[in-house]
């Protein structure tokens, strides 16, 4: 195994549990998406590759978010307090937009506004990560590279998945996890809707068949 990825060697990544990162990601709402770049941050760069991870990029996206977060808090707090009908499913269709609270319909854009931020954030911040291991493949002597794809759909996620691959010299095996997860979360929900259409345009077909034969 190439020294400079050896999980035996001090201040380089380490294998984690991706099933553990999940829930870390849930339990923190989200925070630890950030707060992973920014603890893999010192360990990628002393991989010795020309590329270097961007910690200061992971901590002004871990401010966005918080501050995305206190955005959503408030914005639950004047829903609640307000004595405007905004939320009053019962009179929905009465809602005069003119009534809205100023508060709330900035906050509103705010909030989607550092979404999409730190989305952006968080891309750049795994494309760049992706380099730097693949740089660090090449120093390892391999011709494989990390997947864009999968680092587009899962992050950090699939980027330790394959930090962990690295470690236990897998990296030049097959990539299972990542297509497995993707036909779980993606592909088969999808076609579940598609048949699920079909067969209530089937259903409908019969029906009006039977109505115009009868």
């Amino acid at each position: 195994m190439y020294n400079n990825f050896n999980e035996s060697s001090m201040y380089i990544p380490k294998k984690k549990s991706v099933i553990i990162l999940i829930i870390l990601s849930i339990i923190t709402l989200g925070i630890y998406n950030s707060i992973w770049y920014i603890k893999r941050s010192s360990e990628l760069n002393n991989l010795k590759t020309q590329k270097k991870s961007k910690k200061g990029l992971a901590i002004f996206s871990l401010i966005i978010y918080l501050i995305m977060l206190v955005s959503v808090i408030l914005l639950q707090i004047i829903a609640i307090t307000s004595d405007q009908n905004i939320i009053n499913k019962e009179n929905i269709k009465n809602i005069d937009f003119k009534d809205v609270p100023i508060e709330f319909t900035i906050l509103f854009i705010l909030i989607f506004s550092l979404s999409l931020i730190n989305l952006i954030l968080l891309l750049i911040l795994g494309f760049n990560t992706r380099k730097i291991l693949n740089q660090a493949l090449i120093n390892k002597g391999t011709k494989v590279k990390l997947s864009w794809f999968y680092t587009l759909i899962f992050n950090l996620l699939y980027l330790q998945y394959e930090i962990n691959r690295i470690i236990e010299d897998k990296e030049d095996k097959k990539r299972i996890g990542p297509l497995i997860w993707f036909l779980i979360i993606y592909v088969i929900p999808i076609l579940v809707q598609i048949i699920g259409y079909l067969l209530l345009l089937w259903g409908i077909k019969n029906i009006i068949s039977k109505n115009i034969i009868s």
